[in-house]
């Protein structure tokens, strides 16, 4: 009988200490999980980072719906991903499973439309910036880099021309105060920061500019936001050329396309059939914008079939009851820079 008892006894102080066991053992088992640190990165957005405290198991809908939305100008946001590059989308639905302070970072899409700067802007009036090589020809043939210049001075809005009017320059080979029909055209572009010369002290005038250069001129005109993203280079010859980045941001943009084997040429001299194509379309001209019943024609781009023949007559006719613009005024020595808005 003692015996039963004392075995009694033993099973019922197990049976107490037991539980106490268990409860030391995991002093945690019946609370809450601990809050971890999220840190959401702008990944080249703003806000730069911002943080929030996570508790596990819960659903990332908890901290994401008082985030502030992240913005990039140029791009569109696409999601929250648990790397920069790569990873995996995190939604509202996901749960947090880390226990421990981690990082989302955005994840951004290009938009294809420009973001182009604000201090130097383009003109919005259709004008025509090309106005013949003589007589009736329109000479569809390689530009030169003066040419290019005055095309240049062209595109920009009054405001910008008149902000970066001038007409000294820092080159041997182009005088200063409109001694040359192009030199008031180069120093204003050089001075806006458009178009600069093979050296410090030479511009090399009658010089052909050349397709890569072209496409460096152009993306000037750009918000610095604008850069490519792809991963891939959009034509075969450009791996090693100098202008690599500016060729896949036109070429993104489609405002230069590759030829039939995908390729750009970047060495290759532009034609001014070509530097056309690209101004309108950096311009977003059409030519729904011009009277083609009115227009003017020239005796070397008659061919309504030609892949040029639109984007020389954009080229050089203004809309119509467009202000007059005698683009010739602005050569002539001491020209100023609103010499354009006159009827000369």
């Amino acid at each position: 009988m003692k015996r039963f008892v004392s075995v009694l006894l033993i099973c019922l102080l197990i049976g107490l200490l037991i539980p106490v066991a268990v409860a030391v053992a995991n002093p945690n088992a019946d609370t809450e999980p601990s809050p971890v640190v999220v840190t959401f990165s702008g990944n080249g957005g703003l806000p730069a980072a911002q943080t929030r405290d996570a508790t596990p198991g819960d659903p990332y809908a908890v901290i994401l719906e008082g985030l502030t939305a992240p913005t990039r100008t140029g791009f569109t946001f696409v999601g929250w991903y648990t790397a920069a590059t790569g990873g995996s989308r995190v939604t509202g639905t996901t749960i947090v499973m880390q226990n421990v302070a981690h990082t989302l970072h955005a994840r951004w899409e290009q938009n294809r439309a420009p973001v182009f700067r604000t201090d130097l802007t383009l003109t919005s009036i259709h004008y025509a910036y090309l106005v013949g090589a003589g007589g009736d020809r329109i000479d569809p043939g390689p530009i030169t880099r003066a040419e290019a210049a005055t095309v240049l001075l062209r595109m920009l809005s009054d405001e910008s021309r008149r902000a970066n009017w001038t007409r000294d320059n820092p080159f041997l080979d182009v005088p200063n105060n409109g001694g040359r029909w192009y030199s008031n055209a180069v120093s204003t572009v050089h001075r806006a920061g458009l178009l600069n010369g093979p050296s410090a002290t030479h511009f090399a005038p009658t010089q052909h500019i050349t397709r890569a250069e072209a496409a460096v001129v152009m993306t000037r005109f750009l918000d610095s936001s604008m850069q490519y993203q792809g991963a891939e280079n959009r034509f075969t010859d450009i791996a090693n050329s100098w202008a690599r980045d500016a060729i896949n941001l036109v070429g993104w943009l489609e405002w230069m396309t590759p030829d039939q084997n995908g390729r750009f040429n970047p060495d290759q001299n532009i034609t001014r059939a070509e530097f056309a194509i690209l101004a309108n379309r950096v311009l977003g001209r059409t030519m729904d914008n011009i009277d083609s019943t009115t227009m003017r024609l020239w005796s070397d781009n008659t061919d309504r079939n030609t892949w040029f023949f639109n984007a020389l007559q954009i080229a050089t006719n203004s809309q119509p009851n467009a202000p007059v613009r005698n683009w010739v005024a602005l050569q002539l020595p001491g020209a100023m820079p609103d010499h354009a808005s006159r009827s000369l």
